[in-house]
């Protein structure tokens, strides 16, 4: 049995045919050189990609509102999605129109293979429907580029970081790195196409000048709102107006208190005089009355006093006023008075014509201070009639603001997106992507398959095991004798049919 072989025999069988061993040898590794030869080459390029952190990765589009979501949650998503784009259908086709479909087939063994061609009949419905051999040869030719493109490439993105890696196998080095390059080419685009919105431009310039219309009416609205009250701020304006008031109030209180005073003190003037004699009896004649020369006095000051006031204030101020009825009272007194000098033991009491005479000028600064207070009351009425309205002025100003303020806010954000809108149009045309090469398509020139370094050390076993069988094969004869037809049968688990006896050479006896 093959089995119970020692080393030292299977070696001494291999000495015996080491010339028959080296020949299988021989062959097996001519075989493997020639396989590796011929087998068609396999190169690789490889390229990165980094997704920079920009408008499409923190979510910043002139669509959207405020960015309440997490820019980490965001990136990883972006990351994500760009290895879904490179490896979906639209880029993969993409890239076989462009690079080729017979390029991306084609194979170093079409050489040796005979090129059959069997006619193909059209496919499809009837009329338009149906699609002509040459087309759908076409279209075959296409997808099995596509299905090849896609085993060929591996897409790969470490974890926590930006960075993609997209390696590619083809035929050629330069096939290879053409064809990484034409997929960052279409990511890029793709990826583009996706994140563009479509009509945005106009659909912000429609709005900002809407917005701005409004603006112009609500800044409109509160000119013509301040033109009629004839202020610039109805807040300062009631305020001002609120001081005047409060002036007033305190006039009011004022004129009340001397009112209430000239009215006491008249009362007092009242009771002197009822007390007081009118006439006294004097023992002297042929004297100037003094009270003539006093009241001559008095009309003089009077006079005097009331042209002051005229060239202060106009004839129907209320000062004027009792000036000229203190004058009118004086002068009626003067009348009933004799202006020479008497005879009469009997002469007016000059205590009673002094409090005659303040009587006469308290009862008209009473009048003064009645007319006062009435004018008083008359403008603070006004005052806070104005007050009320200036009140609801004020909330309607302040309506009229918010408005404008709101306008102008809203103006801005529709400025602001309309700007967005523009920079992203122009980024779209001119290509510029949050996707950049951060490495190149690398050139090697040196294949990838197949590795001599692994087949030919795997060719030499091979050719070893066969050189071993084949010695065994040569050293049949030489099984142990000793085994009996049951021992055999059960070794080879098939049943011995007929037994021949054994013959020895005299060659295998020497051995």
């Amino acid at each position: 049995m093959i089995n119970q072989l020692t080393v030292a025999q299977l070696l001494s069988a291999l000495n015996r045919h080491r010339f028959r061993a080296f020949i299988v040898w021989s062959m097996v590794m001519l075989a493997v050189v020639a396989a590796f030869l011929i087998w068609p080459r396999k190169f690789a390029s490889e390229g990165k990609l980094y997704v920079q952190l920009g408008r499409v990765a923190t979510g910043i589009s002139p669509s959207a509102g405020s960015s309440s979501i997490s820019v980490q949650d965001t990136r990883e998503n972006e990351v994500r999605s760009v290895v879904e784009i490179i490896s979906s259908r639209a880029v993969i086709e993409s890239v076989v129109d462009e690079v080729g479909a017979e390029r991306i087939l084609a194979s170093s063994l079409d050489a040796w293979l005979p090129n059959v061609s069997l006619p193909i009949p059209d496919f499809g419905g009837s009329g338009d429907e149906k699609i002509a051999a040459e087309e759908y040869q076409r279209l075959k030719k296409r997808e099995l580029a596509a299905k090849a493109l896609e085993d060929a490439v591996t897409i790969h993105a470490k974890k926590k970081t930006s960075v993609i890696s997209v390696y590619a196998r083809s035929t050629s080095a330069d096939l290879a790195r053409e064809i990484v390059s034409s997929m960052f080419h279409h990511t890029r685009r793709v990826h583009l196409k996706i994140h563009a919105v479509d009509g945005s431009t106009l659909f912000f310039d429609e709005q900002f000048v809407e917005q701005e219309n409004k603006v112009v009416q609500a800044v409109k609205n509160l000119a013509d709102f301040r033109n009629k009250y004839k202020v610039l701020s109805i807040a300062a304006a009631r305020e001002n107006l609120q001081q005047i008031v409060n002036k007033l109030d305190n006039q009011v209180l004022d004129a009340e208190v001397e009112v209430s005073q000239m009215a006491k003190r008249l009362e007092s003037l009242r009771k002197g005089m009822a007390s007081t004699d009118k006439q006294l009896a004097m023992p002297t004649s042929n004297m100037e009355s003094k009270a003539f020369e006093d009241s001559k006095h008095m009309v003089f000051q009077l006079e005097t006093e009331r042209e002051r006031l005229v060239s202060t204030y106009s004839s129907i101020h209320p000062e004027v006023t009792r000036i000229d009825n203190q004058l009118k009272q004086v002068r009626e007194s003067l009348k009933a008075m004799s202006n020479g000098r008497t005879e009469s033991a009997m002469t007016s009491n000059p205590v009673y014509e002094d409090l005659k005479i303040e009587m006469i000028r308290t009862e008209a600064d009473y009048a003064g201070a009645v007319a006062r207070l009435a004018q008083l009351d008359k403008k603070q009425d006004s005052r806070e009639a104005t007050l009320s309205e200036m009140n609801e002025a004020e909330f309607h100003a302040d309506q009229l603001q918010r408005d404008v303020d709101i306008a102008r806010q809203e103006l801005s954000i529709y400025s602001q997106r309309r700007g967005e809108a523009k920079a992203m149009s122009i980024m779209d045309k001119r290509g510029i992507s949050d996707i950049v090469v951060a490495q190149e398509p690398t050139l090697n020139v040196k294949h990838i398959s197949p590795k001599g370094s692994l087949i030919l050390p795997l060719g030499a076993m091979l050719g070893l095991l066969a050189a071993i069988a084949a010695t065994l094969f040569f050293e049949r004869n030489h099984l142990s004798p000793t085994l009996n037809e049951s021992e055999i049968e059960q070794v080879l688990e098939l049943p011995v049919l007929v037994t021949l006896p054994r013959v020895y050479s005299s060659r295998n006896m020497v051995n």
